[in-house]
């Protein structure tokens, strides 16, 4: 929800001095993202699998009326069922799971597969990280994104693939996705 006490795109949680200000301000202007009441963004929050699947149906302008249930833990009210299905019908996400665990965090592996997908992403060089292996299911899509600059990994020479990805982590991840040449 949009608050009317501030300007488009800022929130009063989220100061210019935050390590992520730029990208939540940019994409709260262009409403790419939205806040809370009272003009909060919550960007310690963690990010579900339906809201990430919610912006990027939106982003990619798909058609969200399917309201079939996919998965068993999505009922056909579930405010996310439309967007979770078009990204079922696009290939973004992966059906075979009888789950899809909508109000489970987003982790990093599962950012990184989906974005992967939403925006063809090329390979690059080998992942260079100590928690990553050629075996994970995630490890073409973490390369993926390294190559593309949309992520890094941790100054300890990780990537921390099971971590959950807070709002402010998704904004800056989504924001470089968008931007990304």
């Amino acid at each position: 929800m949009l608050a009317y006490e501030q300007a488009l795109g800022q929130f009063q949680d989220v100061r210019n001095d935050f390590w992520a200000s730029k990208e939540i301000e940019t994409l709260g202007k262009n409403e790419m993202i939205l806040g809370y009441a009272k003009s909060y963004f919550k960007p310690d929050e963690v990010m579900t699998r339906a809201e990430t699947a919610g912006l990027l149906a939106t982003y990619l302008k798909l058609n969200m009326n399917n309201r079939k249930e996919t998965f068993t833990d999505v009922t056909s009210d579930h405010w996310a069922v439309g967007a979770i299905n078009a990204l079922v019908k696009e290939n973004i996400v992966d059906k075979s799971n009888k789950q899809f665990q909508p109000d489970e965090p987003l982790t990093r592996e599962q950012l990184a597969m989906w974005f992967a997908e939403v925006w063809k992403l090329k390979r690059g060089a080998d992942v260079p990280f100590a928690d990553v292996k050629e075996t994970d299911a995630a490890y073409d899509a973490i390369e993926k994104l390294v190559a593309a600059g949309i992520a890094n990994g941790y100054e300890d020479g990780t990537f921390r693939p099971k971590e959950t990805v807070t709002r402010a982590q998704f904004a800056v991840f989504f924001y470089r996705a968008i931007n990304a040449k």
